[in-house]
């Protein structure tokens, strides 16, 4: 492919470096991939150019990340940063595919490709009493947004309510050591039932935890920073009289428990909080965070 055309890099600021200092248009030197795949599910790659200065000097130490494809640029970053390659991606999806078993369910990517999501489906858990269809999400971005990751998502079969647990410790950081990192948490994915087991017991958990009408305000207040002696807004009004609702109606299925608490965020995450972009599982945003927000709440309030 014939890649001696020109994308435009304006609007892109580096460290120590004024949107100014770099050129508008600069000619598109390519490095190969670094982890060139036969298999590529997404159907284009990323590659990398050196930025020039007005004079046509090379800005030392940066580089632009872009698609392939359609040459939309991803992000000015710093020559350090190691890309995790759509290739690469794929390879790790078809071997966690080959030690699960689980097959791929959806391919997502966001913002042009910024960032890209894979679901593979596994079996249905029982969730203290909840059947929800389990998902291994793995996770990466183009954009320093977040590194390579990897995941848990939950779709509770009676209402469809979703939520999604990041693993901290499966994560590899956009760096030289890149490569090595996923490596490792290709390794680790044979311990997936274990992390399955540790989110059932997080659910019993909070099943066995009863609250009173205090706890059920304290919990809305807390959630949603309200100050005790604040005058709420419309809007804050709205948000607590939604997230009273879903708690009336969520407890009314699963129990006067933390686990209805619980569940009630994830419905109002799922079905009434509006997003940019909705993604399914509430892997990024203010879905992502409510529903983490949430957890960490009631594991305070325990």
């Amino acid at each position: 492919m014939d890649y001696s055309r020109f994308i435009n890099v304006s609007g892109y600021s580096t460290p120590n470096i004024s949107p100014s200092d770099i050129i508008t248009e600069v000619e598109i030197i390519v490095e190969e991939p670094q982890h060139p795949s036969k298999n590529n599910l997404f159907g284009w790659e990323i590659v990398s150019t050196p930025i020039f200065a007005p004079n046509g000097e090379p800005i030392p130490g940066h580089k632009a990340i872009f698609r392939n494809d359609n040459g939309q640029v991803l992000q000015v970053c710093k020559e350090s940063y190691t890309p995790t390659t759509n290739g690469r991606f794929t390879e790790t999806i078809e071997n966690f595919s080959n030690v699960t078993g689980y097959q791929i369910a959806a391919l997502k990517e966001f913002e042009g490709g910024k960032k890209i999501l894979t679901w593979l489906k596994g079996e249905v858990q029982n969730l203290a009493g909840l059947p929800a269809q389990n998902y291994l999400l793995i996770g990466n971005s183009h954009d320093s947004s977040s590194a390579f990751f990897v995941g848990q998502t939950s779709n509770i079969i009676r209402c469809a309510n979703q939520f999604t647990e990041r693993n901290q410790s499966l994560r590899a950081y956009h760096t030289t050591n890149n490569a090595v990192n996923i490596q490792a948490i290709e390794r680790t994915i044979h311990h997936l039932h274990e992390q399955n087991g540790l989110l059932r017991s997080k659910m019993e958990k909070l099943d066995l935890r009863k609250f009173s009408g205090n706890e059920r305000k304290q919990f809305i207040r807390s959630l949603l920073d309200i100050d005790n002696t604040e005058e709420l807004s419309a809007q804050k009004q709205n948000k607590v009289l939604a997230l009273d609702e879903a708690i009336t109606r969520e407890t009314a299925d699963v129990g006067n428990n933390f686990l209805g608490l619980f569940m009630a965020v994830t419905f109002y995450t799922t079905h009434l909080l509006r997003e940019k972009e909705k993604v399914f599982g509430n892997v990024f945003g203010n879905s992502y965070e409510t529903n983490q927000k949430a957890m960490k709440i009631l594991n305070q309030m325990i």
